[in-house]
């Protein structure tokens, strides 16, 4: 008991700090896209939502490595959803994100240049983390060479399966095992994304509303998650069709002045919040209550509730902008911290390892803010030179 109460503060102190900080990076220079088809609020989620995700798999390293018990869901609820939750908001962010090329339709759509842009968004930072997790194996003496190993890579960059790399046991554990979502990303690019476009095109022929086409990606995913379930079906591309379909909504949803404004005042904030949580206190897999809950609170969110102005701040537009790497990388900076910088927190008793938290926050967020300037910024730039040139 004494141990969660103390995650749970030292979450908490750990996003005031990371926020702070992320803040005072933002206003030393560091580049905030300013784009016209940005969403604040969205983009302010997307960082807490990360760092959600690293507190998940800190709690998980701390009783692998304190109590011996073995790598994988927590017994809590909450925390278990402090990951599954936060990715169920990440598809529904990608399907709202993507909304607006659905609704151009399939011919209008300029393929070549978003197919380059998110190559070059994606691929760079998560080769960077192969190499990273290649190195580690090396470092501790565990590789054992093997003629596999470009093949173990192409898995792991496109997320499709986590092998064990260059023989070394568990490998997955080295980045918290976070590239399996990567792979419903692509999934989602190249046949959600084309097929609802083609089908947006239809429906407009018809004359038919626009929402047409996400409530049948949604119904689609939801018959794809019932044969899953209960006959073990296994229709991979569509299984997290529901949220990115309640994304697209969510874009419908917030065109609606009186529905926006309603959404967005401060008192719907709190009323988010508190679906949000409730969401996060019972399972969710599948179709559960958790998932109109979670998908209420991404609806107020996506209308322009920005949480009394937290969403919009300086610090969660950095966190934002950041976000993909604190996802991609935050695994690895457990990883060293809980192999190789155990002895710097040996002595500290087990309910107060938490506390480590604060420190791993600011440096993740250093970490990424640097992966940002290097890799990810250029390969952005790169994928929309090619795709001019293309």
């Amino acid at each position: 008991m004494l141990l969660k109460t103390i995650f749970w503060f030292s979450a908490g102190l750990s996003l005031i700090l990371v926020t702070a900080l992320a803040g005072r990076i933002e206003r030393v220079g560091f580049p905030v896209s300013n784009r016209k088809d940005r969403l604040p609020c969205i983009d302010g989620l997307r960082g807490y939502l990360a760092i959600a995700v690293m507190f998940h798999h800190f709690f998980i390293w701390t009783m692998m490595v304190r109590y011996d018990v073995p790598w994988g869901k927590p017994s809590s609820y909450a925390i278990e959803s402090l990951g599954q939750v936060s990715v169920r908001l990440f598809f529904m962010i990608t399907g709202m994100v993507f909304y607006p090329k659905i609704l151009e339709g399939f011919s209008n759509l300029d393929w070549k240049s978003l197919y380059y842009g998110r190559f070059f968004r994606i691929v760079p930072l998560i080769l960077l983390s192969f190499v990273m997790v290649s190195t580690i194996i090396f470092a501790r003496g565990g590789a054992k060479t093997n003629s596999n190993y470009l093949i173990e890579a192409i898995s792991w960059i496109t997320g499709w399966k986590e092998v064990d790399v260059l023989g070394y046991p568990f490998s997955r554990r080295l980045n918290a095992g976070v590239l399996w979502s990567i792979w419903y990303e692509w999934l989602f690019y190249l046949f959600i994304l084309p097929a609802c476009a083609a089908m947006m095109q239809i429906i407009k022929k018809f004359r038919l509303p626009s929402i047409t086409v996400p409530l049948l990606l949604f119904l689609i995913g939801a018959v794809a998650s019932v044969l899953y379930r209960f006959y073990r079906i296994d229709v991979s591309v569509l299984r997290y069709a529901p949220l990115f379909a309640v994304g697209m909504m969510a874009y419908e949803l917030r065109n609606h002045e009186p529905v926006r404004l309603v959404l967005s005042q401060p008192l719907m904030g709190l009323v988010a919040l508190l679906a949000l949580g409730a969401s996060m206190l019972m399972p969710n897999e599948g179709f559960t209550l958790a998932l109109p809950l979670s998908g209420f609170f991404f609806v107020c969110i996506a209308c322009g509730n920005s949480l009394w102005g937290l969403l919009v701040s300086q610090g969660a537009a950095v966190l934002g902008e950041v976000s993909f790497g604190i996802y991609v990388v935050h695994g690895i900076v457990l990883a060293i911290v809980f192999e190789e910088g155990a002895p710097l927190f040996g002595n500290l008793a087990t309910p107060y390892v938490p506390i480590v938290m604060l420190p791993v926050s600011v440096l993740l967020v250093l970490i990424t803010c640097l992966t940002f300037l290097v890799i990810e910024r250029p390969g952005i730039r790169l994928g929309r030179w090619l795709s001019r040139r293309a």
